[in-house]
């Protein structure tokens, strides 16, 4: 596996956000966006996928689904 790229899907549009940092053997890939942009998005389930690329293509390493509620003041 050359890299992890992470994949998803809203209303509006598809994302791939590709070459996320990872320790081949490890379990867990940890990412991190800010609070600031979380507080924007609206309640939502958005369906995310991580997929391994390689010289051979790619392949589907795992499936979820982030149940978003918007934030309220």
């Amino acid at each position: 596996m050359k890299r992890i790229d992470w994949l998803y899907d809203s209303p509006s549009a598809h994302y791939r956000v590709e070459d996320f940092p990872f320790q081949p053997g490890d379990r867990e890939l940890v990412f991190v966006q800010p609070a600031t942009y979380l507080r924007t998005l609206p309640t939502e389930r958005k369906p995310i996928r991580l997929v391994a690329v390689d010289d051979a293509g790619e392949r589907v390493l795992c499936e979820y689904t982030l149940n978003h509620t918007a934030f309220r003041v």
